[in-house]
Parts: C-alpha cells; sequence; structure tokens
C-alpha cells in the first residue's frame, strides 16, 4: 500500500493517440487496455477533467476546409497498470510491461492489415503507434495548445511535435474493434509474458514496427531491410534459440529441404508446411551467390526437391536485404516491391503465432492454416501487382476457410450416422 498522500501523487497518461478504440477492455499481461471513455468512468471529476486534456495536444493533425484543427480520433487507446487508478503513475517496471503489451497488440491490429484503393495500404503504417507516458501536470510537454506530447523511443514512440502531416488519413488509422481482436493472439502474449519469456521476443517486435512505420508506403526499396531484419532478430532472438520446438522443426525442415538449418527457406517452410498443391509450387532456380554460383536452395531444386512462390518470394525479400543493407545496392528485384513488403510483413506476424503454438501457449489454428494457404497465393500472384497478389490471396484464405468449414461438417455428420 503507498503511503504517498493521494494529493502528492503524480499523474501519468499512458496511451497510443491514433487508434479508435471500440473494443470491451480487456487484459494483456496484467495491463488493462482501454479507451478513454471506458477509462472516465473509473475516475473522479478532478481525473475526469485531468484526462480529457490528454486529447488535446493532437488535434493539428487533420484540418478542417478553413485550415483550423480537428481531432480525428475521440477515444484514443489506453493503458491502464491499475484498472481502478488509470492515471496513477506506473513504477518503471510496469512501463516497461506496457511498452511490451504496446508492442504486441500492434501484431494483432496489423494482422487485419487490408489493401485499399490505388494500393494504399490499410492498418500499416506504425508512425504513430506510438506510447506515451506524461505526467498530467508536465508544464512544458503536457497539453500546451496544440502541441504533441514527445513518445518514448524505447517503447516504439517518434519525438514529433508540432506536426502536421498531410498525408491521407487512411494511412495512420488503426481501429480496433472487438472483430478484430484475435484474442487467442492477446492470451498467448499474455501466457508468454506469465513465464517470463514475452520480453525475449519484444527487440524484433519493435523492429517490425520500425519497418512498418514507412509513410510512403512501401513504394522504396529502402524500406525492405528492417522487413526482413525482424524476422532475422526473431529467428536469432534468445527466446527462439531457446525454443527447444521451435528449433527441432526448423532442424526438419532443414532436413527435409536438404538445406543448412540457418537457411532462411529452413524456418519458411518449419513456418508455412510444404507446398500446399501444385499451382504453388516454384518451377525456376533461386537467385545465384555473390559470384554468380547456383545456391543450396538452387541445387535442392534441380535434385528433385519442390519448393513454394512462397519460399522463392521471401528469399527475394531476404536478398534485397542483403543487396541494400550489405551492399548499397538497389537491386532490380523480380517482384513487386510494395507486394514483398506487405507479404514479409504477414509472414512476421504468422512466424509470431507459430512461435507462441511452439511455445505452447497458443493453438495453431485453422485461421492460421488458411494464413499460409492466403500467402502462397500472394506470392505467386503478386510478382507485378500488389493489388493483383493481395486479390489472390484474399480468394484463397477464403477458400480455404470454405474448405475446412466443409470437412468439419462431413467428419460431424459421420460420426453423428448411425
Amino acid at each position: 500500500m503507498s503511503t504517498v498522500p493521494p494529493a502528492a501523487r503524480r499523474r501519468v497518461v499512458v496511451f497510443s493517440p491514433w487508434i479508435k478504440f471500440r473494443a470491451t477492455p480487456f487484459d494483456m499481461c496484467g495491463i488493462r487496455v482501454m479507451g478513454f471513455d471506458d477509462a472516465q468512468q473509473a475516475l473522479g471529476a478532478q481525473d475526469r477533467e485531468a484526462l480529457w486534456r490528454a486529447r488535446l495536444p493532437y488535434v493539428d493533425h487533420f484540418l478542417n476546409e478553413d485550415r483550423t484543427p480537428r481531432p480525428w480520433n475521440e477515444n484514443p487507446l489506453f493503458y491502464a497498470a491499475a484498472p481502478a487508478d488509470p492515471l496513477g503513475e506506473p513504477p518503471e517496471q510496469e512501463r516497461e510491461v506496457i511498452g511490451l503489451v504496446n508492442a504486441f497488440l500492434y501484431l494483432c491490429v496489423f494482422a487485419a492489415n487490408r489493401v485499399g484503393p490505388g494500393e494504399m495500404q490499410i492498418y500499416t503504417n506504425a508512425s504513430d503507434w506510438a506510447l506515451y507516458v506524461h505526467p498530467v501536470h508536465d508544464p512544458e510537454y503536457f497539453a500546451l495548445g496544440a502541441r504533441r506530447l514527445l513518445g518514448r523511443l524505447s517503447h516504439g514512440g517518434f519525438r514529433w511535435n508540432y506536426s502536421v502531416i498531410s498525408m491521407p488519413m487512411e494511412c495512420t488509422r488503426y481501429e480496433l474493434y472487438d472483430a478484430v481482436i484475435d484474442r487467442s493472439f492477446v492470451d498467448g502474449v499474455t501466457a508468454l509474458h506469465g513465464r517470463g519469456r514475452a520480453a525475449l521476443y519484444v527487440s524484433p517486435v519493435r523492429t517490425f514496427m520500425l519497418g512498418t512505420a514507412d509513410n510512403h508506403l512501401w513504394r522504396r526499396e529502402e524500406d525492405l531491410p528492417l522487413i526482413w531484419a525482424s524476422v532475422e532478430q526473431l529467428n536469432e532472438s534468445e527466446g527462439f534459440e531457446t525454443c527447444e520446438a521451435g528449433r527441432r522443426e526448423r532442424a526438419a525442415a532443414a532436413t527435409a529441404l536438404r538445406l543448412q538449418p540457418t537457411h532462411t527457406v529452413s524456418l519458411i517452410r518449419a513456418v508455412v508446411g510444404p507446398p500446399p498443391s501444385a499451382e504453388y509450387v516454384w518451377d525456376g532456380d533461386f537467385r545465384p551467390d555473390r559470384r554468380g554460383g547456383a545456391t543450396a536452395p538452387t541445387r535442392a531444386r534441380r535434385d528433385g526437391m519442390q519448393f513454394s512462390a512462397l519460399e522463392r518470394a521471401l528469399d527475394e525479400l531476404n536478398f534485397a536485404r542483403n543487396r541494400i543493407l550489405h551492399g548499397g545496392q538497389r537491386p532490380a528485384l523480380e517482384w513487386d516491391v510494395a507486394t514483398l513488403a506487405l507479404l514479409g510483413a504477414k509472414f512476421f506476424v504468422l512466424l509470431m503465432k507459430r512461435i507462441l503454438a511452439w511455445e505452447e501457449v497458443r493453438a495453431w489454428t485453422d485461421a492460421d492454416a488458411c494464413e499460409a494457404m492466403g500467402l502462397h497465393a500472394f506470392a505467386r500472384g503478386g510478382r507485378a501487382s500488389l493489388v493483383d497478389g493481395y486479390r489472390a490471396y484474399e480468394r484463397a484464405v477464403e477458400e480455404c476457410r470454405r474448405e475446412r468449414q466443409r470437412q468439419r461438417m462431413v467428419e460431424e455428420f459421420e460420426r453423428g450416422a448411425p
């Protein structure tokens, strides 16, 4: 029990400002996730007034016709370490857990990523998915007219102020509704945190946030390295290094493919499985090595091993990352740049879900299997166009879901037959 008088306690707000929150409050790793409207119900009149001041710094981003500020989001996402006292200042350890929740919840939202008109990415830009922790009565940074708060860089924030972003609001919009929250993902991360292992995976998740924060919507090759770097960091993280089931599955995939366990394609195969059907089998070689010779996947393919278009496309993303980051080059790619970025990002989310299954905190579901099927179609159909690839992805996911539902109905019928 705190001995500090209530009047002497500093008050803080902890929230991501540009998420439209229309979901039932829920707990993740012991942290309450809610919107401002829900938080107000637990506050007295004085604290409600203080909480409302938190909205003020964010009216500067979208302007009315007369150039006056117009708030886009009236109900930002809010984190509380103590649900009954959401404006209480959390200790440093709890702030770190809030940062962990902030990072993993971003993955939950990103999983609903889709393509909008004109190939615009909706729910992809992470530049405003920032955690803010500031005293309510901070005279310098809090609620000074239309000035933005400064985000904590260690939690994925960006140190921006006085900023009016001119890009369409779809680029920075997140909508967190009950229907789009994968509660099994939330529960899995919570269980992983309970075992003391969630923090082992936070660094690559934050790299993923940086890789998806490009305001140019992934139309530049320079933005690809961070996407694949997040996959590499996850693969090399202390969590994965000490996850016996994950290492075992990757070794089995490497043996089946006649590759080294450290090869990126062996990790891809461990996550998504073998080519699901002949239509997704890749019928060409992989990129040559630096000396122009055949790489291990090409040699294995020539010996009769089948690889998928998805494995080839993600290997292309890895190729781009190596050439751009280590060689200072902008190579001509065999896939559309935006396709590679979104495909790699979606694979990262699926990889995280597979790791939760390997960690035995979340089951691998039919929806996950159908997502893998969709990524195969995305890779095959998206070489020239993101939109074409995404349409193929949506069709494949829907067909997979229908087939799985049909199979379940047949099994139930057969079990009930005399």
